[in-house]
């Protein structure tokens, strides 16, 4: 049998989206909570997508005879085209995938130093992203293969620099209050 040996990639910078990378989200099963982030990676970073493209021909073939039951027929791969399959300005001319991890992180800035503010890490900065690209198989009670896929490790993400700020509920609480002085009375 063969042994499955990691297949991670590094991106290039790319733009982080729906970051939980301080404390787990809530997964869609209602079960786990998972840290997570999705990458939007620009069309232009070739080098970037023919990376992760190639991490999952090397996981449909790694799984193919282990996790897979002898076939990749079927196998779902969510490295998705923003063009086609979303809404939104952050999405065009981008391609995304979703990182998930059952462990927190390492979030670092440019000099490899952490980041412990989670403020510093929000939908819209950029970084580079270590994922492993791995397949896996979901079964039924009965251990019957229900769903076959490529999934995306979430291992660590370095800041490189600060983007536009991603959805419409940020606000900036500068342009909302006033400061206060220790003796401003509240009625």
């Amino acid at each position: 049998m063969a042994t499955k040996e990691a297949i991670k990639v590094v991106t290039g910078e790319v733009r982080l989206s729906y970051p939980s990378l301080f404390q787990p989200r809530l997964q869609m099963d209602g079960s786990t909570e998972k840290y997570e982030c999705t990458l939007l990676i620009s069309k232009k970073d070739k080098k970037t997508i023919k990376a992760i493209e190639d991490a999952i021909e090397k996981a449909k073939e790694q799984g193919k005879n282990t996790t897979f039951g002898g076939s990749t027929k079927g196998v779902k791969v969510y490295f998705r085209d923003g063009d086609e399959e979303r809404e939104g300005e952050e999405f065009e001319d981008c391609m995304f995938l979703a990182a998930r991890s059952k462990y927190a992180p390492v979030v670092v800035d440019r000099a490899r130093q952490p980041i412990l503010d989670a403020s510093e890490i929000y939908p819209g900065c950029y970084g580079r992203v270590s994922i492993n690209v791995y397949p896996y198989a979901s079964k039924d009670a009965n251990g019957k293969i229900v769903s076959r896929g490529v999934g995306f490790g979430l291992n660590a993400v370095q800041k490189t620099r600060d983007g536009e700020r991603l959805g419409g509920n940020y606000v900036d609480p500068e342009a909302e209050f006033d400061e206060l002085e220790d003796d401003d009375i509240f009625d």
